[in-house]
């Protein structure tokens, strides 16, 4: 089990402006049709939502931005995207990667270190999570993490492995539509 988690110093680190800057970059990266990129209030960070994305017509979409200091990828491990399975073990309440009641439209990997991001459609990314999780777990790393007063439980996937989940998602059901 990892060392606990400091939600407010993770929440301080990821609104250092260099980290929002490289964020909204990211997010401007891959949805390069959005007029602006509004920070969220941190109140709404619960629910998932970190960022707010303004589109023509007013039409409106979320973002839950992971922002990791490190990336271990640069250590020989490409196991970084880390995808909550379950939120609180001790009620199991469902994590946001499997959760089909979330907000989020998005969902945006950062890494401060090397300044890479990897961005997802966040019910694609969950479709194929649900639908792809024992090969997902078979190549993964399982994680309990201490976040405050709970447990979660976490699985850390490579994103070549996550987007190919996705892909294949996506070409089985567009083989039965």
């Amino acid at each position: 089990m990892s060392a606990p988690r400091d939600f407010n110093a993770d929440l301080a680190m990821s609104n250092q402006p260099d980290v929002v800057a490289g964020v909204v970059a990211a997010i401007r990266h891959y949805i390069p049709e959005v007029l602006n990129v509004i920070q969220a209030h941190k109140q709404n960070d619960m629910i998932g939502v970190d960022y707010w994305l303004e589109f023509a017509g007013g039409r409106m979409e979320t973002v839950d931005v992971k922002v990791r200091q490190d990336d271990y990828s640069l250590r020989g491990d490409d196991r970084t995207a880390c995808l909550e399975l379950v939120a609180n073990i001790g009620t199991g309440k469902a994590g946001w990667s499997v959760d089909p009641d979330k907000r989020t439209d998005w969902i945006i990997f950062y890494y401060i270190e090397t300044g890479k991001s990897f961005g997802y459609h966040a019910r694609q990314l969950r479709s194929a999570v649900n639908r792809f999780l024992p090969e997902l777990e078979a190549k993964g790393k399982a994680s309990v993490q201490k976040t405050g007063r709970y447990e979660s439980k976490s699985l850390f996937v490579s994103h070549k492995e996550l987007g190919k989940a996705i892909y294949l998602n996506s070409q089985n059901t567009t083989a039965h539509q």
